[in-house]
Order: structure tokens, then sequence, then C-alpha cells
């Protein structure tokens, strides 16, 4: 069920437009939307966007602390063999390139 906001007509663009610059996870919240309608409110359009700029905030820091805390689980031998080897191609061209870029100069010095 969505529980719709009582906007006043004089403020009702201007949350619409507020309201996209919110965390698409928290547009649709209805407290956060009351928040800003009371910043919006009581101090206007440049406070309502600070307070929006201080949500996407703690939002992206809740999310960096949520990718921090999920568990990765112990690979065995084989299976980190396999894994490096399968991101690891690249990583090896690199290194023989670096080897090859070594080699040349190398041969420079003994001519």
């Amino acid at each position: 069920m969505v529980r719709r906001l009582n906007i006043s007509d004089e403020v009702q663009d201007v949350f619409q437009r507020m309201a996209r610059l919110l965390p698409e996870q928290l547009r649709d919240d209805v407290q956060t939307q009351n928040s800003v309608c009371v910043f919006l409110k009581l101090g206007g359009e440049k406070t309502a966007r600070q307070y929006i700029e201080i949500i996407n905030m703690q939002f992206r820091k809740t999310m960096e602390e949520e990718v921090e805390n999920i568990e990765v689980p112990d690979l065995d031998n084989s299976e980190r063999e396999l894994y490096v080897s399968s991101q690891g191609d690249d990583a090896e061209d690199s290194e023989s390139d670096d080897l090859d870029d070594d080699d040349s100069d190398d041969d420079s010095e003994m001519y």
C-alpha cells in the first residue's frame, strides 16, 4: 500500500525535483519524504538540499560498511588456483610484457 503525503501545492514541484536527488532505495520511504518536507517548509530549498546531501553521505557510508561486512568463503587450494588462473590471464600477459621490455634494455647494453 502506497501512502501519499499531504504536500502543499507551493512546495509540491520543488519536492518532486528534490526527491530525485535521494538514493533510489529511499525515495519511497515515508519517513525520509516527511523529513525532506519539513526541511523544505521550514528552511527552504537550500536547507532541504543540504539535508539530502547528508542523507546521501550516510547512505553511501552504510552501503560501504555493508559491503565490507560481506563474508567471502575461504577457498581451498584448488579453488584458489582456479580463480587465479581465470583472473590471471591478463596479469600473466602484462608480466611477460614487462619481462620483454627488460630484455630489450639488456640487449641494447650488449651492443
